[in-house]
């Protein structure tokens, strides 16, 4: 992905409210899959991180839930953050 494309999906990004919250349990399997059911259908998804975690946490969150779902951080402020993966068909 190009920095273009990056800096539009950032645009898109701004424009929508968070999908998901992520509370206090973390990222669980069954915060996974409705992740990645979310992703499959929109490809973008907007979370925040509702744990009085630290940011360095939320940044932590963000890595391994991109990772698990094969997916890129696209923008992170605060405690939330974006995450992007293309249609996989």
């Amino acid at each position: 992905m190009n920095s273009q494309d990056k800096k539009e999906l950032k645009r898109i990004a701004n424009e929508i409210k968070p999908q998901f919250n992520l509370g206090k349990e973390g990222v669980t399997k069954n915060f996974i899959t409705l992740v990645d059911k979310y992703l499959n259908a929109h490809e973008i998804v907007k979370i925040k991180d509702l744990s009085s975690a630290s940011r360095n946490d939320t940044i932590g969150k963000a890595q391994n839930l991109a990772k698990e779902l094969k997916a890129e951080i696209i923008d992170k402020k605060g405690f939330t953050f974006v995450l992007y993966r293309e249609d996989m068909e």
